[in-house]
């Protein structure tokens, strides 16, 4: 009778996944004894619950119970961006070690270093020299944007109008094309201060992605994934989100710095963090500046 309910629990959680009914879902997540769970499948599904939450340590709980069992890489980049999500940056380079000697050739690896640089406030040559050893192995707009910003905030106009050539070359078309657009402008003396902040103002309101990620939990997938996809590509919608939202705060204290700047004639270094990054999350996920 209990293992019925069990199977009963886990249908209606998917369920509710599916109509992302999250709060539904984790009420029943939070009524099953997590270690009788013998389904990896279910006990992945239920961490992401727990995440959407943002109950994270519940979610690495269940997780850990994953790579006990496993020992598999998709539960090792769980727990990377599990700990990141906390700003736990001691035990996410403990297990981005481990993660780092069973796929040395995924170039996610790369991208967690970033973050946690990010997150300890490393200095921003050093997050630089990670994205860019990152570009040589991969390529994607949203974190060439990472890169591009980061040319800007150490004024390095040069690079960060090349990185946004190269993004529009790439790309053509999204988002980050034309934030690239808009940076590389700003830095060409196509648009002023102003004209930055009105299209600021102007970029549409991100996504909703708890539905999407609901989804994407419950569809089944291998427990390695085919294109050394990771937990983190599968968040990425609401990293994107929660990154939009923190540029919104970041480009106001830009813009005063650059409306306050010296004139160029002036020899003043414009320091690092005034000059105006998904990852998150999160962003679980910016037109300026994360």
């Amino acid at each position: 009778m209990e293992s019925y309910r069990t199977v009963r629990a886990l249908a209606a959680i998917k369920e509710h996944m599916e109509k992302g009914e999250l709060q539904e879902a984790y009420g029943l997540v939070q009524q099953l004894n997590r270690k009788k769970i013998k389904n990896v499948q279910d006990l992945n599904m239920m961490a992401q619950v727990c995440s959407c939450m943002e109950c994270y340590e519940e979610a690495k709980e269940i997780t850990l119970l994953v790579y006990e069992r496993t020992a598999s890489r998709r539960a090792l980049s769980q727990l990377v961006e599990l700990s990141i999500k906390q700003g736990q940056a001691e035990e996410a380079e403990q297990y981005l070690e481990k993660y780092e000697a069973v796929a040395k050739s995924d170039p996610t690896r790369l991208l967690y270093r970033f973050r946690i640089y990010k997150m300890c406030q490393e200095p921003l040559e050093e997050q630089i020299a990670v994205l860019e050893q990152w570009k040589t192995e991969e390529y994607a707009e949203r974190w060439a944007y990472e890169l591009a910003k980061l040319y800007h905030k150490i004024g390095n106009a040069e690079r960060c109008v090349q990185e946004c050539n190269d993004i529009i070359l790439w790309f053509g078309e999204g988002k980050y094309v034309e934030w690239a657009s808009v940076l590389r402008a700003y830095h060409t003396g196509e648009v002023d201060i102003e004209t930055l902040r009105r299209y600021q103002e102007q970029i549409a309101k991100p996504e909703e992605p708890v539905e999407n990620d609901a989804k994407e939990a419950t569809t089944g997938e291998a427990e390695e994934p085919a294109e050394e996809t990771t937990a983190y590509e599968t968040k990425e919608a609401v990293e994107e989100s929660e990154a939009y939202e923190e540029a919104v705060e970041e480009v106001t204290a830009y813009d005063a710095e650059v409306v306050e700047a010296p004139a160029e004639d002036e020899t003043e270094e414009p320091a690092e963090e005034t000059l105006a990054y998904r990852a998150e999350e999160t962003a679980e996920e910016q037109p300026i500046a994360e």
